[in-house]
Parts: C-alpha cells; sequence; structure tokens
C-alpha cells in the first residue's frame, strides 16, 4: 500500500522560552497547542491514474456489509507540540529551527487502518478500482480480515524548519531594562 496527501493547518500554539529571552541572544523553546487540517489521500492504479483513495471505501467504510466502519472524515483536529531553538539577530528579527508533531485523532491519514475486507463485496459496491485499490500486492488476496493497518496506534505527522521572525515594535534589551 502507498499514498500521498496534501495536508492544510491551521494551528493556534503558546511557546514557552526555556530561559529568559531577553537576557540570552540563543535559547531552547517549546510549543503546543490546537490545530485542524485537511487532508485527502491518494495513490495511483494500475495504469497510473490518480487516484482518490476515501471514496474507494478500501476498507469498506460506509458499506452496508460492514456497519462497524464508518466513513472519515477529511478534516480533523490535532495537537500540534515540538521544541526549537531561536537565536535573536539584531533588534527586530529571531531566527529559529524546530521540530514540530502533529497528534492526530485518525488513523485514514494513509487510508489504512483496520483489516482487510471482502474484495468481492467491495467490487459490487465500489466497483473494481476500490478492490484494486485496497489490495495492493503481488500476491493472491489471502483471506478477509488479513491486517491492513494497525488500529491500535493513530496517525501522525512531524516536520522540521526554519522560521524567521521580525518583532514589530520591538523595545531593544537595554531599553526593556531601563523601563524597569
Amino acid at each position: 500500500l502507498n499514498f500521498k496527501t496534501s495536508i492544510i493547518e491551521f494551528s493556534v500554539c503558546a511557546e514557552l522560552a526555556m530561559v529568559d529571552p531577553y537576557t540570552y541572544f540563543s535559547f531552547p523553546y517549546c510549543f503546543g497547542g490546537a490545530g485542524i487540517f485537511r487532508f485527502n489521500p491518494f495513490s495511483y492504479d494500475n495504469d497510473n491514474n490518480k487516484t482518490f483513495l476515501r471514496p474507494l471505501r478500501t476498507e469498506g467504510q460506509g458499506l452496508a456489509a460492514f456497519p462497524d466502519r464508518k466513513p472519515y472524515s477529511l478534516t480533523q483536529f490535532c495537537i500540534p507540540f515540538g521544541v526549537g531553538w531561536k537565536v535573536n539577530l539584531k533588534n527586530s528579527f529571531q531566527l529559529s529551527y524546530e521540530f514540530g508533531y502533529r497528534y492526530l485523532f485518525t488513523d485514514y491519514l494513509d487510508d489504512v487502518s483496520k483489516r482487510y475486507v471482502s474484495l468481492t463485496t467491495l467490487e459490487q459496491e465500489k466497483g473494481p478500482i476500490s478492490a484494486q485499490m485496497s489490495y495492493r500486492k503481488k500476491e493472491p488476496f489471502n483471506e478477509e480480515g488479513e491486517v491492513r493497518g494497525n488500529s491500535k496506534v493513530r496517525d501522525l505527522y512531524f516536520f522540521t524548519g526554519f522560521k524567521i521572525a521580525v518583532w514589530l515594535g520591538r523595545k531593544s534589551k537595554e531599553e526593556n531594562s531601563t523601563a524597569l
């Protein structure tokens, strides 16, 4: 099985500097918050056509034959958290490097969570592409119920990168200490 997806996220986070940022020009920090993200997993079928996976119900989600499998939403909540290192540059700039995780409340970021369902049922209900995209192995299908994913562990994603921040109206360290 394979997939790709684009993720669009909106989140609000708070940062906590581990030391006084007015005393040190470089310092570690951590962050955490809440967010919403949107995704839409896809893959390429045997004819190399881009195929979105959710409408195919590759694990039987929403089909009458599998009442315990509900369709998943493409918009989900997440909890962003992570750590970083900031460097104050001049008076108004900061350069940061951070590493952040996103704890998710879905196991379908990759359209894989539970066990295989009947390929015959998928083909009858959703068409041959659904069955093809559900089972991508080269060898023949063993049996319904074979492990496809791990529903006990939710998906997550992480990122790393550099940021440049501009402080608007920030006082210098000297101005700040004389104001106290």
